[in-house]
């Protein structure tokens, strides 16, 4: 029997399930900014061949969309690791229900993640809205931090361009970079190896940044808290809590560049102002 005419060429059908391409693995027993500084150094590493490659401009695609991914996974982990050893951090959120199927995917130490994994860490909003929802800190009040945050939402728009319009921008990403459309045109974005690299300089300073101020803002409520003393009354507790800090805060690849351990950065704390 006839189909009728084509005007394109046929294909196979591909059945397709989740569970094909789905693996257990272990959670990985390093910081949320080890699991970031290993996606970037991967990421900046393969990057290179953008240029020479047959379409820059889909690989460019790909690059953005997998640093903003990293970012927000970045955050995630952060606060879902901070929630599990701050005992200011759990109760900010102790109150907060989840549901047993949220509960059941996540190990325990993780918990908080059920908490977060409907949370698209891609608009300021958001960043903000979790970072003071899990810790109380006014991300939005700190001005570094806020541009960042900021440049970093520019990022975003660009990947929403890049994932969902092969790179046109739609109303809203429009309005937001403040392109003003003129009659008969319609934009893209220029996606080449040149913004792959400051999209990978804008997700590597927020992280960083990021990283460091809501260290400094854990330790000095801890300290305000008298969870953590620095005045030689209970050594033993603040070499603990000092490890814990390391585990949710700490850069394996810095530490060990820079000496880092739990006794100098105990040192660190008591000295600072």
């Amino acid at each position: 029997m006839s189909r009728g005419p084509q005007v394109s060429a046929g294909s196979q059908p591909e059945t397709m399930q989740l569970a094909d391409c789905v693996t257990g693995v272990e959670q990985s027993p390093g910081s949320a900014i080890d699991e970031f500084e290993a996606a970037l150094v991967a990421l900046a590493r393969t990057s290179g061949i953008i240029d020479a490659a047959a379409h820059p401009d889909v690989l460019a695609e790909m690059f953005i969309i997998s640093a903003v991914s990293s970012t927000e996974s970045y955050f995630r982990r952060l606060l879902s690791s901070l929630a599990a050893v701050c005992p200011l951090t759990a109760d900010n959120i102790g109150k907060e229900a989840l549901n047993y199927s949220s509960a059941a995917a996540y190990p325990q130490e993780l918990l908080s993640l059920a908490l977060l994994e409907r949370s698209l860490f891609s608009s300021k909003g958001v960043i903000f809205k979790e970072i003071k929802r899990f810790t109380k800190f006014e991300a939005s009040k700190h001005r570094e931090l806020s541009a960042a945050v900021e440049a970093f939402e520019t990022i975003c728009q660009i990947r929403h361009a890049a994932a969902h319009w092969r790179g046109h921008l739609d109303s809203d990403g429009a309005r937001r970079l403040g392109v003003f459309v003129a009659r008969g045109e319609v934009y893209r974005v220029k996606l080449n190896a040149s913004l792959v690299q400051r999209a990978f300089a804008v997700c590597d300073h927020l992280v960083r940044l990021a990283n460091q101020e809501l260290f400094r803002f854990t330790v000095n409520q801890w300290v305000k808290n008298r969870y953590m003393v620095l005045d030689g009354g209970d050594e033993g507790a603040d070499i603990a809590r000092c490890e814990q800090l390391l585990s949710v805060f700490g850069s394996t690849v810095y530490c060990e560049e820079e000496s880092v351990t739990v006794k100098s950065l105990m040192e660190e704390l008591k000295s600072a102002p």
